[in-house]
């Protein structure tokens, strides 16, 4: 399992104040508790992992609550006040945790009749427990997004969380650099400083991990030089049958690379001595990149390692993407057509289609072509994303744009394809509202509207969010 799969973590901790029990009714305990039950049953609902804090009410209950977060290893804290709290205690489950804190408010009351007393209004104080909770956390210097939402819904919460804990993924993620960039290519460069921000190591792939690697892809010659075990079912056209062989070979050179350096993302150039021109390969990755994703391991070709960190967050936050870019808004539609160079993520694909493995005419290599995966995408809420390293005039930034792609798609391109509703028709606005943002031109496309997800992470990362919007459905 990769940093960017597996269940998420959630430490649900519910501030409870016990100073008026010995005048409020005997259930009121019991009630608060059941509420906080509810919430745990919610987030678990939602598909997360929930650890439960039970009521943090003193200093015993908040060490109890501080191993409980500790022995599960949370990837997120959710911090839902009962009612109004004493935050210090609320703090104190904290200590040692360093990870995302989502504030959840509540909203219990719907509305007071006039009599309502002490009693029922103190049982609904949240918004209290909330922000005396919060002025703690700014105090400590604790990053903290507060999510609003109704009797105990989390569904808004839950997409909070998933983003939050894609901005935690990123922490300590080692990216591979292989075979540089395309010359001239400077806008996907991801410079140290930015990376170092986010908590990404970037690590060069040397001469010395080549040639181990190509080592290791030489041992299982012969043994799956078909189509077999691939990680989803393909149809091989006739031109990519005499090919697969050395594909499947670049598949072990790269799967070499990532276990090698202890990869958990993977930035590199088909277009380098190391691969398509190459002595050795002599053709380009797409397939072998292809089922490194298929594995987990987010991977930008053209060395695009800017685009890799919004493949990143897509793979916590969607389970995959698509790496690929946006060739032209059609003025008549305003849908944005999309397409990669031949990497592809199969589960975009169309029901009732099988992707195809063809030649990859477009850039043949020193010995062979690649193989290219094609299909048309499937039909839904999809959004795509960019990320921007931080400039002498902006910074770092995550661009957003929530759509819904049209199950159009195009049999010629090298790809798989689609377009993705975008802008209005005529020349928009959003086309020039992604130039503003000046991300790297690379894309992730992910399945369904991420946007609040992205939000959250950008958030988290202490990055700019550029949300152009859902354009035309």
């Amino acid at each position: 399992m990769t940093r960017f799969g597996g269940p998420i973590r959630v430490g649900l901790l519910t501030p409870y104040f016990a100073f008026f029990e010995a005048r409020f009714p005997a259930d009121f305990r019991s009630t608060q508790a059941a509420y906080a039950d509810g919430l745990a049953g919610a987030l678990a609902d939602a598909g997360l992992q929930v650890t439960a804090s039970g009521l943090v009410d003193g200093a015993d209950a908040a060490a109890v609550a501080r191993d409980r977060f500790a022995a599960a290893g949370v990837d997120v804290v959710v911090a839902c006040a009962t009612m109004a709290a004493p935050p210090t205690y609320g703090t104190a489950a904290l200590e040692g945790y360093d990870g995302p804190v989502i504030v959840w408010d509540d909203h219990r009351a719907g509305r007071y009749p006039s009599d309502v007393d002490e009693v029922e209004a103190t049982r609904r104080s949240g918004i209290l427990g909330s922000i005396m909770l919060a002025n703690l956390l700014g105090r400590e210097g604790r990053r903290y997004l507060t999510v609003s939402t109704v009797d105990g819904d989390a569904t808004d919460i839950a997409r909070a969380v998933r983003g939050a804990a894609a901005a935690r993924s990123l922490r300590g993620a080692r990216l591979g650099l292989l075979g540089g960039i395309i010359p001239g290519y400077g806008d996907v460069v991801l410079d140290p400083a930015t990376a170092d921000a986010l908590g990404i190591e970037l690590v060069e792939v040397g001469a010395d991990a080549i040639t181990r690697a190509l080592e290791a892809s030489r041992a299982g010659e012969g043994t799956d030089d078909g189509a077999g075990g691939l990680p989803w079912a393909v149809e091989v056209t006739h031109e990519a049958e005499p090919l697969l062989a050395r594909s499947r070979r670049i598949e072990r050179f790269l799967r070499a690379v990532v276990a090698d350096a202890r990869l958990d993302a993977l930035a590199l150039n088909c277009h380098s001595d190391v691969l398509r021109f190459g002595e050795e390969l002599g053709a380009v990755g797409c397939l072998g990149a292809s089922v490194l994703w298929a594995h987990g391991v987010p991977v930008a070709c053209t060395g695009d390692a800017a685009t890799t960190v919004a493949l990143m967050l897509a793979a916590r936050v969607a389970g995959s993407a698509q790496y690929g870019e946006g060739y032209a808004v059609e003025h008549e539609t305003g849908e944005l057509v999309f397409s990669s160079c031949g990497m592809a993520d199969p589960s975009l694909c169309a029901a009732g289609e099988t992707p195809r493995l063809c030649a990859n005419e477009l850039y043949p290599g020193r010995h062979a072509q690649g193989i290219a995966t094609r299909f048309t995408f499937a039909p839904g809420p999809a959004t795509i994303a960019a990320f921007g390293p931080a400039t002498m005039t902006l910074p770092a930034r995550l661009v957003v744009s929530a759509g819904r792609l049209t199950g159009r798609g195009f049999g010629h391109m090298n790809g798989p394809s689609g377009t993705i509703t975008f802008d209005v028709p005529g020349p928009g606005t959003a086309t020039a509202a992604l130039i503003d943002a000046g991300p790297a031109h690379h894309l992730a496309l992910m399945r369904g509207d991420r946007s609040a997800e992205l939000r959250a992470a950008a958030h988290f990362l202490g990055v700019k969010l550029v949300d152009i919007g859902t354009r035309a459905g």
